[in-house]
């Protein structure tokens, strides 16, 4: 007995040791800075970990990478306006020449003012409209359409609520402050100018019908153009011409016809273009689109008065690229590379694809063209970039990143370039007929 309670002692004693000899390997091999820790981290945020960050909660924050090419002689600062959500923003310019940005904050469905002057956000009214998934706003900034869902009766209902901004700020009762377009809207767009029209797309069972509304309580409604086609895409650059565009898809012939609203005639521009999405410069003589191909989408411009077109060589959306402000030969865009294994535009949209954009800008009347800055240099996970517009001034870029609605800005200061074209410094790029 006393032997084999000693051979149990011993056996113990060595399976003690074995454990202790096994941890200490295991603390050797593993230490506490354990890689795939530090990788489950970066993932929790999408946009990795950019140097410095500031508290999420406080608007107009500075990403401290501002950065200078010398080619271009143009230094850039971004600047994240909101971390929450947006449903639209517009850039305007007060009556104290102060430039300014308004948006509509996507949870609440309030409306709020942010002075690039104070860095501050001011709320301009209240709401009680939850889950805003669009706002689009007029060129002043004075009157705006908020896009949302609503269940009724088990049914989601698409709802759109026209507010008069800038006489709702200068009422004292703001009780009572828009009004509801009709129900299940497909397309909506706000006039080019600073009127407080409207044009709509209304569908019935046999087809769709263009309305034009005013947003004022007594507005009249008008029909200015019925089609047995439902699927369009609205653009309204002037305001006696819309851009009718069939909905794109990456293996779908597309068209796109210019239609007068004073006469109510509809005259065909572009045709069986496979995925084609358009951009149309504000005086409508130029018209920025994109077509899909085996392994390939890229930009394109066509001329409505040459009916001439020339390819850019750029692959990239026409959402992703706005017109100058008051020179409508200049063009940024926000451009990747692509995979060839998606297909565009359907993917994008569909969110099963996201991108790390560079920012170029392109003389559309020289062929010049050159990178601005990539959100890179600012964040390591870049930003895909969609709703871009230009500032009145021609200063600064307003932009979503479409992979959390945050709102941004690029901030454009030239330097030492002479003459009105800022793309007389930028790095060529050959451009090919």
């Amino acid at each position: 007995m006393p032997k084999e309670k000693n051979k149990k002692t011993l056996l113990i004693i060595v399976a003690l040791i074995t454990l202790l000899i096994s941890a200490v390997i295991f603390v050797i091999i593993n230490p506490t800075n354990n890689p795939t820790f530090t990788e489950t981290k970066e993932k929790i945020n999408p946009f990795g970990e950019p140097t410095p960050i500031i508290d999420n909660n406080t608007p107009g924050e500075l990403v401290d990478n501002s950065s200078y090419n010398s080619q271009t002689q143009i230094t850039q600062k971004l600047t994240r306006i909101i971390s929450e959500p947006v449903a639209g923003a517009c850039a305007i310019v007060n009556i104290d020449g102060e430039d300014m940005v308004r948006y509509v904050e996507q949870k609440t469905g309030d409306i709020y003012e942010y002075s690039l002057t104070t860095k501050n956000s001011e709320r301009l009214l209240q709401q009680t409209l939850l889950g805003i998934h669009s706002a689009l706003w007029t060129k002043s900034g004075g009157n705006v359409v908020l896009r949302f869902l609503k269940e009724e009766d088990d049914n989601a209902i698409i709802k759109t609520y026209a507010i008069p901004l800038a006489n709702v700020l200068s009422a004292s009762n703001t009780a009572s402050v828009g009004k509801f377009l009709p129900d299940n809207l497909q397309e909506v767009v706000m006039s080019s100018t600073d009127s407080e029209q409207v044009l709509y797309l209304q569908e019935n069972n046999s087809g769709s019908f263009l309305m034009s509304e005013n947003l004022d309580n007594e507005g009249e409604r008008q029909q200015l153009l019925a089609s047995p086609f439902n699927e369009w895409s609205l653009e309204w650059a002037k305001e006696s011409l819309v851009v009718l565009t069939t909905k794109p898809s990456y293996n779908i012939d597309g068209y796109s016809y210019f239609v007068n609203t004073g006469t109510r005639k509809m005259e065909k521009v572009l045709g069986e273009i496979k995925g084609l999405t358009t951009l149309v410069s504000p005086d409508m003589t130029k018209i920025l689109y994109a077509r899909s191909g085996k392994n390939v989408f890229d930009l394109a411009i066509y001329d409505v008065e040459t009916k001439t077109e020339t390819s850019l060589e750029l692959n990239t959306l026409p959402e992703k690229c706005a017109w100058g402000a008051e020179n409508s030969n200049l063009l940024y865009c926000a451009v990747s590379n692509f995979s060839n294994n998606i297909n565009l535009p359907d993917d994008w949209y569909k969110g099963k694809v996201s991108f790390s954009d560079e920012i170029w800008l392109i003389n559309t009347e020289t062929g010049k063209s050159g990178v601005i800055t990539s959100t890179k240099d600012f964040l390591r996970e870049g930003i895909d970039i969609t709703e871009i517009s230009l500032s009145p001034n021609n200063d600064y870029l307003l932009f979503t990143n479409k992979k959390d609605n945050s709102l941004w800005m690029l901030k454009l200061e030239t330097i030492g370039i002479e003459g009105d074209d800022k793309l007389l410094n930028i790095e060529e790029k050959e451009s090919h007929e």
